[in-house]
C-alpha cells in the first residue's frame, strides 16, 4: 500500500485510500508530465477532459532517441525497478 500511496499522491497528486476509490482522473502526456486533473463526473469537468485529451493525442510523439524527461518530483518518484512490497493489497482495491 505504501508503494501504491507514493505513487498516487506523491506523483499524481490523487488521494490514494484503501478499498475506497474516487472520480478524478489524471491526464498525462507522452513525457510523462502531469497534465492536468478532472472529476470524471462533472459535466464541465469532462469537457474539460475531452479538450485536453485531443490536445495531449494531437502532439507529435518524442523521438524514439531522446530520453522521457523526468517528473518534477523525480526525488519523490519510486524506482521503476521497485516492485511493490508482497504484503499489499491487489490494485483493484485502488483508485
Amino acid at each position: 500500500m505504501d508503494y501504491l500511496k507514493r505513487v498516487g499522491q506523491d506523483i499524481l497528486k490523487l488521494p490514494v485510500l484503501y478499498k475506497d476509490h474516487n472520480d478524478f482522473v489524471a491526464v498525462i502526456d507522452r513525457q510523462g508530465k502531469i497534465r492536468g486533473h478532472y472529476n470524471a463526473l462533472s459535466t464541465r469537468e469532462g469537457e474539460k477532459l475531452r479538450l485536453k485529451l485531443l490536445e495531449v493525442l494531437a502532439e507529435p510523439a518524442p523521438d524514439a532517441e531522446e530520453e522521457p524527461q523526468a517528473p518534477a518530483t523525480e526525488e519523490s518518484a519510486p524506482d521503476p525497478e521497485e516492485s511493490p512490497p508482497e504484503d499489499s493489497p491487489p490494485a483493484g482495491g485502488v483508485a
